[in-house]
């Protein structure tokens, strides 16, 4: 249950705007949206959510490009409209949104005191380049135009940092509420070993890697492959190819209760992605449920599991290392049930009401500092 716990900290209410994409083009952004949105409020702030983004999976070019343009135009009179004094903006950092995002921004200067852009991925190497790259101009564009940037790990606020020295960048934390899960059962290692892959079924999540590893880990393993995506197809085929029908299954996009089922029938968490995300929510989820983890060490994995102690490390597009490391873990029990006792503490890391004040306390330093700026009529220099 979550304690309410109101701000001291306000010397009076302070309007705030989540822009974040609607539940229906999936991934965990929507809840995150949700939950901030109620901790702020539960703390004494004036909360409200609009639509910004996609608004399904399916969009074609010329549909988002009319519906951002339209959007911006909404956004930046509704914000006007109702007074706000921040808006954070919930995107990523890519071709596709930056083009979006400087639109909105450029429109929301006017009406707001402080914007903060929230990336929740991206290509922030791309942002911290040297080079003079087309992306780096348009991001720094897009940096000059906003008082703050969150993110979810140390490397992406140094690239961030690096790409515009004068933009406030603040590393903060996804909120996960763990729920009382069961613990693994007893079990032999030596019968089976059950993984579990749950994410987006492309590419860079790393899926067909993991399936790869299969074919040279032992017979009693089965991996569950939880998602879907563009690359269903393709993994589906590799897997009858390689002869995994009956130890690889593929379960398709779920939810809840029946997600947190799948976590407490398995052992272990793949996720061998390379793709460039602060800290997977489906990580939280795994060591809520006192899995053990083999993951690649990009960004906030980095900062909040450690090799041999929450997880097993291994390198991105290697499947061969990928299988030494479920191997190592069917085989020692102990191992595996020393990650998962330290995973259920550490996931303590990432409780609603810690986040809330870490996070009330980066939008106040922000908002204070840009509300300043615009009453001595400096803006951004």
């Amino acid at each position: 249950m979550k304690t309410t716990h109101t701000s001291r900290r306000l010397d009076r209410p302070v309007r705030i705007v989540f822009l974040g994409p609607c539940d229906a083009v999936g991934g965990a952004v929507p809840r995150i949206v949700r939950e901030l949105s109620s901790g702020l409020t539960e703390r004494g702030w004036l909360v409200s959510t609009k639509f910004w983004g996609a608004r399904s999976p399916s969009e074609g070019l010329a549909q988002k490009a009319l519906s951002r343009a339209r959007d911006a135009l909404r956004v930046a009179a509704e914000v006007s409209a109702d007074g706000a004094d921040v808006v954070v903006i919930h995107s990523g950092m890519d071709w596709k949104t930056i083009p979006r995002d400087l639109l909105l921004c450029a429109r929301l200067r006017r009406h707001v005191s402080a914007i903060i852009l929230q990336p929740h991925g991206g290509h922030a190497e791309w942002v911290g380049d040297d080079r003079p790259t087309v992306f780096r101009m348009l991001s720094r564009d897009l940096l000059r135009l906003v008082d703050g940037v969150f993110v979810l790990s140390w490397e992406e606020a140094v690239l961030y940092a690096r790409g515009e020295p004068k933009v406030a960048v603040r590393r903060v934390t996804n909120p996960f509420d763990a729920i009382e899960s069961p613990r693994p059962a007893e079990r032999d290692v030596r019968r089976s070993t059950n993984l579990l892959f749950v994410g987006r079924v492309v590419e860079t999540k790393g899926v067909l890697d993991a399936i790869e590893a299969m074919s040279l880990a032992p017979g009693q393993i089965t991996l569950t492959i939880v998602g879907d995506g563009p690359l269903l197809p393709r993994a589906r085929a590799l897997a009858l190819t390689l002869g995994l029908g009956e130890r690889v299954r593929f379960v398709g996009r779920v939810e809840g209760r029946a997600l947190q089922a799948l976590y407490a029938m398995s052992d272990v968490l793949v996720l061998p992605t390379y793709w460039a995300e602060g800290f997977p929510t489906v990580l939280a989820e795994a060591m809520a449920a006192g899995l053990g983890i083999i993951t690649t060490p990009v960004r906030g994995t980095r900062d909040y599991l450690a090799d041999e102690v929450n997880c097993l490390f291994v390198p991105p597009r290697r499947p061969e290392q990928i299988a030494a490391a479920i191997e190592r873990l069917h085989e020692h029990e102990q191992l595996l049930r020393q990650m998962g006792e330290s995973n259920r503490q550490a996931v303590q890391r990432f409780s609603s009401n810690r986040v809330f004040a870490e996070y009330e306390e980066s939008l106040l330093q922000i908002w204070r500092v840009a509300r300043a700026r615009r009453r001595d009529g400096r803006g951004l220099e």
